[in-house]
């Protein structure tokens, strides 16, 4: 793996990214422009000068809407796809930026892809209860998955949540938001 600067437009292909919003990139955008790019992105070379993004996808939407030709990149020579699912989650989820069911999403594609939960509890620093726990979250209703992804509700209230009938949890998904705690 070495770090190099490539052109943008080269960049064909992503993987399937642990973010599903990009959220707001104004701020950002206004930092690489005021300092530049601190954090190369990560990019596997498919040859003849052609590269899949990894991760980084934030810094590179920003620096495509800021018009630059290139940008800093860790290129890697070889990765599979478990490797590389697992280094987009890895970055993710060390910068704290995912919401609980955004990483039980990429948890589920890195083993779909055939991670081992050993590794990739390694990799992450986690414990086997956070993944079980995570993992747990795509088991729950759409509605109470979807108020997990807007970071509206945390995960005890959402596994309280669940514990309630049917009929009564959009009700209480409500009440959440409004910031009822799991007592009430």
């Amino acid at each position: 793996m070495e770090i190099y600067k490539i052109d943008i437009s080269k960049i064909k292909g992503e993987v399937i990214n642990s973010r599903e919003d990009l959220g707001d990139l104004e701020g950002l955008m206004e930092s690489m422009h005021a300092t530049g790019q601190q954090t190369p992105i990560g990019v596997l070379s498919e040859g003849h000068y052609s590269y899949t993004l990894v991760y980084g996808f934030r810094r590179l939407a920003a620096a495509k809407a800021l018009g630059w030709d290139s940008i800093t990149a860790r290129v890697y020579s070889f990765l599979n796809e478990t490797a590389q699912l697992e280094l987009n989650l890895q970055e993710n989820v060390a910068r704290k930026d995912l919401s609980p069911i955004e990483e039980a999403r990429a948890l589920k594609r890195v083993l779909d892809a055939g991670g081992e939960p050993e590794d990739i509890r390694k990799s992450l620093g986690w414990s086997k209860t956070i993944i079980t726990q995570r993992l747990a979250l795509l088991e729950m209703p759409n509605s109470v998955q979807s108020a997990l992804g807007t970071d509206s509700i945390s995960v005890g209230q959402a596994r309280a949540i669940c514990t309630a009938p049917e009929d009564r949890q959009e009700e209480l998904i409500k009440m959440a938001q409004e910031g009822a705690t799991m007592r009430a």
